[in-house]
């Protein structure tokens, strides 16, 4: 199972190469990337004729200090790159360009609040913490997961006894037949091939 691999970590490498930490990285460094390239963007516009060129040099700061947290290659050197220290806006001058301050500032106000969820939630302990937490929460943890997998065995023999079926079981049958552990079915391409496009009219919520 899957989700009990990360209650077997007991070392640093092993916490750095699991699923879990590998998706944070990559989804980390995706909101980075975005960031990046946004104040790329308002950079030049500050710095061109008739932008505001007060601002340039803390947008430079802060793309430089995003541009080294997404450089960086660890769980634990990218939690120390994001821990930033945003320098004070300076006072744009009367006559600034109001639209470009305010995309400015939106979009420097909204960075900001995405690092901080960031330090503050995914990446809020340190590796070392991390792996106190596990060692903690591991026994008890495994043996809660023994407990929903004996669970889902006995119910679903039971199920298979009645000859029943549950609603999301159809649908867990239905995506068994376009996709497996190895990628998509055979099924799933010849009905991918039948289609360009598919719109969805209503997503409708079905409650038992």
């Amino acid at each position: 199972m899957q989700c009990k691999k990360w209650y077997d970590i007991t070392t640093e490498d092993e916490f750095e190469n699991s699923d879990v930490v590998k998706f944070t990285k990559e989804h980390v460094k995706n909101l980075l990337k975005a960031a990046i390239d946004e104040y790329k963007d308002v950079i030049e516009q500050l710095a061109d004729v008739g932008g505001i060129e007060k601002y340039v040099p803390v947008f430079r700061n802060d793309l430089s200090l995003f541009e080294a947290a997404y450089a960086a290659d660890s769980y634990g050197s990218l939690r120390e790159k994001l821990q930033i220290k945003f320098e004070r806006l300076a006072n744009a001058p009367k006559d600034a360009d109001e639209e470009l301050k305010e995309r400015a500032k939106e979009l420097r106000d909204r960075q900001k609040k995405i690092v901080g969820k960031l330090s503050d939630e995914l990446l809020e302990w340190s590796v070392e913490d991390n792996l106190a937490m596990i060692e903690s929460m591991a026994p008890s943890a495994k043996a809660f997961i023994d407990l929903v997998l004996a669970f889902e065995k006995r119910y679903s023999e039971r199920k298979n006894e009645d000859n029943i079926l549950s609603f999301s079981d159809v649908e867990h049958l239905a995506l068994g037949v376009l996709r497996r552990e190895d990628g998509f079915t055979p099924a799933a391409c010849e009905l991918q091939s039948l289609y360009e496009e598919i719109y969805i009219d209503e997503y409708l919520v079905v409650l038992w």
